[in-house]
């Protein structure tokens, strides 16, 4: 039996709502939150990862990386530990 373990901000693994992977599984990092108490409740079934996100060809991924402006990288002090 598998623990069902709570993050300090609330998320559950996806079993404890009864949603799995398309393919049927679950894992410690598939995390599901319920935003009202109880709106998973009664839910269930299968996460499928939207199309927009599946196979892309790299070239489309540099040109939509591309299009952003990046400016100067910068470190705010505390950021990374020294």
């Amino acid at each position: 039996m598998r623990l069902r373990f709570t993050t300090r901000h609330g998320f559950q693994t996806c079993d404890h709502f009864g949603i799995t992977t398309w393919e049927g599984e679950d894992f410690d990092a598939f995390l599901g939150l319920e935003l009202v108490k109880g709106g998973l409740g009664e839910f269930g079934g299968r996460f499928y990862l939207p199309e927009v996100f599946g196979n892309r060809q790299e070239s489309e991924i540099e040109a939509y990386t591309k299009a952003f402006q990046t400016g100067e990288k910068q470190k705010f002090p505390g950021q990374f530990p020294e």
